[in-house]
């Protein structure tokens, strides 16, 4: 097992493609959204699940940039395939918008396996 987090964007973002900034890997655009993902290392979260604060800064420094929502999940993955075959539609279809949780990660930032979650832009950011 593998674990991977994705990163689900509404624009592309020049951060992550230029400079592959936090090692994440374009996989396709699906639906209008692009989507990225990396294979997990330590730098996105912690043992106790929490977001790590480099991850955190580089969440603030992505909303800056593309000033859209971004939407976040991680998961247990048993083959490279399984990137591939990553589909937004199990996780941002109308049916399923009520699973997201909005995340403020400035004050609560603990993180569940294949449980998406939503970055809202901030203006204090």
């Amino acid at each position: 097992m593998t674990t991977v987090s994705f990163l689900i964007l509404e624009k592309r973002s020049r951060l992550i493609e230029k400079h592959r900034f936090k090692k994440y890997t374009f996989s396709k655009t699906e639906k209008g959204f692009y989507i990225f993902y990396r294979e997990y290392s330590n730098g996105v979260i912690n043992k106790d699940m929490s977001l790590n604060d480099s991850y955190i800064e580089f969440i603030k420094d992505l909303s800056k940039e593309i000033e859209c929502t971004i939407y976040f999940l991680i998961k247990n993955i048993k083959h490279q395939e399984a990137v591939d075959n990553f589909s937004i539609d199990n996780y941002l279809s109308e049916c399923n918008k009520k699973n997201i949780q909005e995340l403020n990660i400035d004050h609560d930032n603990i993180v569940e396996f294949d449980k998406p979650y939503k970055f809202s832009c901030s203006n204090e950011w």
